[in-house]
């Protein structure tokens, strides 16, 4: 198989494999929010939110350059990898003690400490995150074989689901549901290691200079990802501290409705970025035309998803977790315009890392952190849960703006006329919607798909040139 069918099925394994996951988190979901109470889910998701933060300290960026460095350097594998699990390994046990003593310094009740304490499990073994586990993915991704990770990566989705089915059967307390959904994933963390040696097995030659030098390289991009967990983080805590654990449960359902769509541009530019990598040191042209494109496919993806969640998001809340969960809706509409940006911002930021421009990647990062910061402090008091909806939108327009002014000024990758046609082709689109009215609702949103397509082939947005460049950039060797 030459290189770039490789990439492109193992674009295909990423995103069928996660689009299944989704699937059956969904199931996982809907089980949830009917079974607890909107409080008793509002504690469910902060626990799980807050142990999610602190697996970023597992990775601190060492995945991202563990990949960049495979790719380059074949031969060096399996030292590269020895020593990055020993890391990894370092990492993930300090970030277990620090969220168990964080939670109890804040001063949060006993029973969700408790939840902490056990769910701290989930940073060694879980699938749902950047956690340990993630480390014996690094050779599937160099190798493109995504297809092994993304196949154990369901079961572990069918086997969880079974699990908590038959917890919750039993009419299982919370603190049982989180203690299985911790433990559900040991059999899939140990079925990845042990194919993950059979492709590069690790070397445990310690070599202090090579760790110093991947923590060193991977600083930049580790504090990108704590800046963007303390983004996902922010508005839970604000949540979980000036208004109550309803207002949790309520944002957090919409949430995770709008950012289980968050691994369409991720799995997209993860089989891209190998590739990338190779010209990090030499053609930044081709970088740029590599960006431009997948600019255009990401904004042609994102805008008609975004109308289509809007215009249907009081029922899709209503079938997801029924009435009870009818006030999220509006909180869906404005996290699934925040979603669409993120689309964009992860072509920007896997760009940068390609280039060896991670440190900027921590800029705009900071950028969006500090917006969250202050958007939320200010909106939650007056708006609740819909507030820190806001400011997930605010926080990431604004991380979006960064990334195109950096991108420009390194790489002279100037967007904006592509996007602006494709917010015309999008307008069109709700237009010819809003015309349907509700009572057509399905009738409109396949005739306004057609519409924005059309509109994209007469402004000659998507080309052909772009397919063309994507395929010369993956017809490159791998490694």
């Amino acid at each position: 198989m030459n290189a770039t069918k490789k990439v492109l099925s193992n674009t295909t394994f990423i995103i069928v494999g996660n689009f299944v996951n989704k699937l059956i988190s969904l199931l996982i979901l809907i089980i949830l929010t009917r079974h607890f109470d909107v409080s008793d889910f509002g504690k469910f998701s902060f626990v799980i939110f807050y142990i999610t933060f602190f697996g970023i300290f597992t990775d601190l960026g060492l995945n991202t350059i563990l990949v960049r460095e495979c790719s380059r350097q074949p031969e060096k594998a399996s030292k590269l990898l020895g020593n990055a699990i020993v890391i990894k390994f370092s990492y993930t046990v300090l970030s277990a003690l620090a969220s168990s003593l964080l939670i109890f310094l804040l001063g949060y009740p006993p029973d969700v400490r408790i939840l902490v304490y056990i769910a701290s499990l989930m940073l060694f073994i879980s699938f749902r995150g950047i956690f340990f586990r993630m480390i014996f993915e690094v050779p599937f991704q160099v190798k493109l074989k995504m297809q092994y990770p993304s196949m154990i990566n369901i079961l572990n989705e069918i086997f969880t689901l079974g699990v908590i089915m038959t917890v919750i059967a039993f009419q299982g307390t919370l603190t049982q549901v989180v203690l299985a959904i911790s433990l559900a994933n040991l059999p899939g963390f140990l079925a990845i290691g042990y194919l993950s040696i059979k492709w590069i097995r690790p070397v445990f030659e310690i070599d202090m200079a090579l760790i110093r030098k991947m923590v060193k390289e991977a600083f930049p991009v580790g504090i990108s990802g704590l800046l963007e967990s303390l983004f996902i983080l922010l508005p839970v805590f604000f949540l979980s501290k000036l208004a109550d654990d309803a207002a949790v449960g309520h944002y957090s359902l919409a949430f995770r409705l709008a950012s289980a769509l968050w691994i369409v541009p991720a799995a997209f530019m993860m089989s891209l970025f190998p590739f990338m990598s190779q010209y990090g040191n030499a053609s930044h042209e081709e970088l740029k035309k590599a960006c431009l494109s997948g600019l255009k496919v990401m904004s042609f993806l994102a805008i008609p998803m975004a109308i289509v969640v809007i215009a249907t998001s009081n029922s899709i809340v209503r079938l997801i977790s029924g009435v009870a969960y009818e006030s999220a809706a509006m909180a869906l509409q404005f996290l699934i315009i925040s979603t669409a940006l993120y689309f964009l911002n992860t072509v920007f930021a896997y760009t940068l890392n390609a280039a060896n421009l991670q440190n900027k990647n921590l800029v705009a990062w900071g950028v969006i952190t500090i917006l969250t910061l202050l958007s939320t402090a200010v909106l939650i008091p007056f708006w609740g849960f819909k507030g820190a909806a806001v400011s997930v939108v605010i926080s990431l327009l604004g991380g979006f703006g960064s990334y195109a002014y950096m991108a420009a000024k390194e790489l002279d990758i100037r967007h904006w006329k592509m996007l602006v046609k494709f917010l015309f082709a999008g307008l069109i689109m709700g237009f010819t919607m809003m015309l349907a009215g509700t009572q057509h609702l399905l009738l409109g949103t396949l005739f306004g798909l057609a519409v924005y397509i059309a509109t994209g082939v007469i402004l000659n947005i998507l080309t052909k040139e772009d397919y063309i460049t994507i395929r010369r950039l993956y017809a490159r060797p791998s490694g």
